[in-house]
């Protein structure tokens, strides 16, 4: 593990310049990724008022983004938006779909490849874990660029669901974090009686 920070150490400022020239390119295509975000949410919001068609007593309480740990592994790089009543996790009828935000992801495997590149002219010898552990704090980073974003286009995502014929609980919650982790809540939106 001591190498693996030795590696972390060698790029850090090529990562940190690698993060930042990120920052500021979905800065100035955030409305992209809002729209989306509007997408993927008109999906859900479909589902959920079917379901509340059915079921009248179902409120919608949380609007949620999740990191699939799992999307590192298989290189998919999805993530989890979803809409679900009080009982979260224990709500059979939640909606949820997958969506990669190609803006965020899209150049994970280059930045992988400059990082291998930049190792190289120091370490010899790069093993198969220590890189991966490498692109695992990499897709960190750009889930935190994620987040930051999802943050700002709550507002807009809020209005779609208010102006839907959706069913909102008073106090409707937006989340995030990881799947099935305690997420947290990043928005906390109440609506008048």
């Amino acid at each position: 593990m001591e190498r693996v920070k030795k590696l972390e150490e060698y790029i850090r400022d090529y990562w940190d310049e690698r993060t930042e020239q990120k920052k500021k390119y979905i800065q100035e295509r955030e409305q992209e990724l809002e729209q989306e975000l509007c997408q993927k949410l008109n999906i859900l919001i479909k589902e959920q008022v079917k379901r509340q068609e059915e079921d009248e007593q179902r409120i919608a309480k949380y609007l949620f983004l999740c990191r699939l740990s799992s999307s590192g592994y298989t290189g998919s790089y999805d993530v989890m938006l979803g809409l679900s009543d009080s009982r979260m996790y224990l709500d059979e009828d939640m909606s949820y779909t997958y969506w990669y935000p190609k803006l965020i992801y899209g150049t994970v495997d280059k930045d992988m490849e400059d990082v291998t590149s930049q190792l190289r002219k120091k370490f010899i010898r790069l093993e198969k874990y220590e890189l991966f552990y490498l692109k695992q704090r990499l897709l960190l980073d750009d889930w935190e660029i994620l987040v930051q974003t999802y943050i700002r286009a709550i507002d807009h995502a809020y209005e779609q669901l208010a102006s839907s014929s959706l069913v909102l609980d008073k106090v409707f919650l937006v989340l995030c974090g990881d799947y099935m982790e305690q997420l947290r809540i990043v928005k906390r939106m109440e609506r008048d009686t």
